[in-house]
């Protein structure tokens, strides 16, 4: 079900721009001239009103276009994409064809452009398999167009070559609600469960987000973030004094949640030092450096015991890791060295979000690939 038709002169004409009685007028218009063609197939077209009032073209005869008909919920959720994009103040239109350079079609739900950016929003209402969705995601990026997805069903991957979020309408509600996940795996009942979501929006400021680079990939130097050491007390097993052995490293980052152990500091232990109590002896943990195991025959960053500073490995960690405890919490700035340790230790499991900030409309928006 369309929401845009060709005149007779080769305009693009949006259902959702003709009020309802020139809605009225125009149907009548076109039983008597057949003037309006439909873009997906260049067929005729009869213009007709949801039971919710929703303005659409359809195809004047079955089997004219190869096309799948939309849901009544696909049809308003990519009307109020197109309208919050031209609010944005970029040229929009829907069901758009092109060709990737080596001549692949795409067609997609709703294209966007402004000065040379160009994003292309899919609603993906119904099922669809993972590979079709990366598949038509690669053909917008080969056409130089970053994709952005809007999916009904939970479990989509979450990576820098999907921007995507979940979305549907909560029983008993009016507006379409927007959901970015924490998780990969997720399934449909686990919608109502705040702590596997990111950020809870509508569709409006979804896509508004988007096009004000607002929404980002992991982390970006410059934020704030706060993070919190948790230490647990165990049994050194050279001299059986007790010590405190630093278990992970929690990170609060504009809200969202990452995790990281001493082992992800190896190469910046400047960044592990600075989170750590100024005297370690007194809060009974062992120094922080690279020690050699006869176990791993390898050296790498491991907690010593606080008395006889033997290493206390990997093991050790893991064994008491349920009993720690807060040992100190650190807030601060990110900064580039800060970014890549997060995104060597978390970089699998990063999400998107919704930054705070604004950016002027029309520059250079996190969508597609993330740079």
């Amino acid at each position: 079900m369309p929401l845009r038709c060709i005149d007779e002169v080769g305009e693009s004409v949006h259902s959702f721009e003709i009020e309802h009685e020139r809605w009225n007028a125009l149907r009548e218009e076109n039983k008597r001239h057949q003037h309006l063609r439909l873009p997906c197939c260049g067929g005729g077209t009869v213009l007709k009103t949801s039971r919710l009032g929703t303005h659409f073209f359809a195809h004047h005869k079955n089997g004219e276009c190869g096309g799948a008909p939309e849901s009544l919920d696909h049809l308003q959720i990519k009307e109020i994409v197109a309208k919050e994009m031209r609010e944005c103040g970029w040229h929009a239109e829907t069901e758009v064809t092109g060709y990737c350079p080596n001549g692949e079609q795409w067609r997609t739900d709703v294209l966007a452009s402004k000065a040379n950016v160009k994003v292309a929003v899919e609603v993906q209402w119904s099922p669809e398999s993972i590979d079709v969705i990366l598949d038509r995601q690669s053909r917008y990026k080969r056409s130089g167009i970053r994709g952005l997805w809007l999916i009904k069903q939970p479990g989509f991957p979450i990576s820098k070559d999907l921007p995507a979020a979940c979305v549907y309408l909560p029983k008993d509600e009016k507006q379409y609600t927007v959901l970015i996940p924490y998780f990969a795996n997720l399934k449909a009942r686990d919608r109502q469960n705040a702590s596997n979501w990111v950020k809870r929006t509508s569709v409006t400021a979804f896509i508004r987000a988007a096009l004000e680079a607002r929404l980002r990939w992991g982390v970006k130097a410059g934020q704030n973030a706060t993070a919190t050491v948790y230490a647990a007390q165990a049994r050194c097993w050279r001299c059986k004094s007790e010590t405190e052995l630093v278990t992970r490293i929690d990170l609060d980052i504009e809200s969202i949640p990452y995790s990281l152990s001493i082992y992800d500091f190896e190469h910046k232990p400047r960044l592990l030092y600075f989170l750590l109590p100024g005297d370690l002896k007194s809060a009974g943990v062992g120094v922080i450096k690279s020690r050699y195991s006869k176990t791993m025959g390898e050296a790498y960053v491991s907690n010593g015991c606080v008395s006889c500073d033997a290493i206390q490995g990997r093991f050790y960690d893991h064994e008491v890791a349920y009993d720690a405890k807060p040992l100190k919490e650190t807030t601060f700035v990110l900064d580039n060295d800060w970014v890549a340790t997060i995104d060597a230790a978390c970089g699998d499991s990063y999400t998107w979000n919704i930054a705070s900030g604004q950016t002027r409309l029309g520059e250079k928006t996190n969508t597609s690939n993330g740079d």
